[in-house]
């Protein structure tokens, strides 16, 4: 079962069910100070697109990139801001719509798909890889994407093959689906 989640690995073979399950808890900053609550990011800003698929394919990178351009847009982050990239890959085709879409906006965060972790096996479970990714800027460490010693080539991101320390301010979260649909977040370290 280790190997068989394989996002970004050249002999990526499919997606690898689960369960799991995370919470994050949104709220205004006033409210977090009023009852005490240590304040771990900030959403800086986010957005949830579409895009149609072209014919006879899976996912939409013109759907993802709308989704990410949008949340940088709306943080007001550049990509050199965007330190730690949380993405869907999940060993499957849609990997190489992550890795496009990464390098050209992201370029210089250190992406990890976290998809062994119990938490975030299951399918577009998003609240677990944004609590990744608030994890990450709270503790300067990306956790590292199971298998990434098998990365395809052809993917120019920065994969995290091991945990990697940080100290970027900005993390995105993003996911997408086969359909189109695409969501992403920025969030800002506190």
């Amino acid at each position: 079962m280790a190997a068989s989640s394989r996002p970004f690995a050249v002999d990526r073979d499919g997606v690898v069910g689960g369960e799991g399950a995370a919470a994050v808890i949104l709220e205004s900053r006033e409210h977090a100070k009023k009852r005490g609550a240590k304040i771990i990011a900030d959403v800086a800003g986010y957005s949830c697109n579409y895009g149609t698929p072209p014919s006879g394919q899976h996912g939409s990178a013109q759907g993802l990139r709308q989704a990410i351009g949008r949340a940088m847009e709306a943080a007001d982050a550049s990509a050199a801001d965007i330190g730690v990239a949380v993405c869907h890959a999940m060993g499957d085709r849609m990997d190489q719509i992550d890795a496009e879409v990464h390098a050209d906006l992201v370029p210089n965060a250190i992406v990890t798909a976290p998809k062994e972790r119990p938490v975030i096996q299951a399918r577009h479970v998003a609240s677990g890889e944004l609590a990744v990714a608030s994890l990450a800027l709270q503790h300067g460490l990306v956790p590292p994407t199971v298998n990434a010693d098998a990365k395809d080539p052809g993917f120019e991101i920065d994969l995290a093959c091991k945990a990697r320390k940080t100290d970027s301010r900005f993390a995105i979260q993003s996911n997408h689906s086969g359909s189109g649909n695409a969501i992403a977040v920025v969030l800002k370290k506190d």
